[in-house]
C-alpha cells in the first residue's frame, strides 16, 4: 500500500483517516506510527506531497534510542523548516524564562523540564543505509525535535543524551 492509497481510506468528519480502516489496512504498523502519521496525516496535502509514492507495506519499524546528535541531524520537509526553526529559536529563551517558552500545554513542559526529552517518540524515516545521522529523515514531531535541537543548541540536553524515536527502516537498506 503506497502513502496515496490512504486518500482510498475513509475519513472522519475532521479530515483525518479512519483508524480501524487504517489499523485494517496496515495491520503489522506499530499504533504509535499508525496514529501519529496514517490516522493524523494521512489525508495531509504536504504529507501526501511528500510521501505519497512511498510503499507502507515495505518499511520495517523500530523504536530505538538515538543520540540526540543524530537525531538533530536528521533532514527536515522544506515547507516545515521555518516552523522547525521558529520552535528551535523559542528555545533560547528557556535559561532566562523559564520553560514555558517551549510550549503551551503543561504536561509538555513540565515533562521537559523533568526528564529532558519528549513525552512521544517522533517518527523518522532511513533514507540511506547504515544508521549515520545524515541518514534520517523526520516524518512527524517537527516541534519535539525542534525544542530537542534547541536545547542541544543550548547545552542544557547533552548531544549524546539518548531519546525514544520511531525509525522506519525500508527492507530493502
Amino acid at each position: 500500500m503506497k502513502f496515496a492509497d490512504l486518500l482510498l481510506l475513509p475519513q472522519t468528519a475532521t479530515g483525518r483517516i479512519d483508524q480501524e480502516a487504517a489499523r485494517d489496512a496496515l495491520p503489522d504498523m506499530p499504533y504509535d506510527v499508525l496514529e501519529q502519521v496514517i490516522v493524523d496525516h494521512g489525508a495531509n496535502d504536504d504529507f501526501q506531497r511528500q510521501y505519497g509514492h512511498l510503499d507502507l507495506e515495505v518499511i520495517g519499524w523500530e523504536l530505538r534510542r538515538t543520540e540526540a546528535s543524530a537525531l538533530i541531524a536528521a533532514t527536515v520537509f522544506n515547507d516545515f523548516a521555518p516552523w522547525f526553526e521558529s520552535v528551535a529559536r523559542r528555545t533560547r529563551h528557556v535559561l532566562n524564562a523559564g520553560w514555558r517558552c517551549i510550549d503551551t500545554r503543561e504536561a509538555v513542559v513540565d515533562h521537559w523540564r523533568e526528564h529532558l526529552t519528549w513525552i512521544r517518540a517522533p517518527v523518522f524515516l532511513q533514507v540511506g543505509p547504515g544508521g549515520s545521522a545524515a541518514t534520517l529523515h523526520l516524518v512527524e514531531g517537527h516541534t519535539r525535535l525542534a525544542v530537542l535541537r534547541g536545547l542541544v543548541d543550548l547545552r542544557v540536553v547533552k548531544p549524546e543524551s539518548t531519546h525514544e524515536a520511531w525509525i522506519g527502516v525500508p527492507r530493502s537498506l
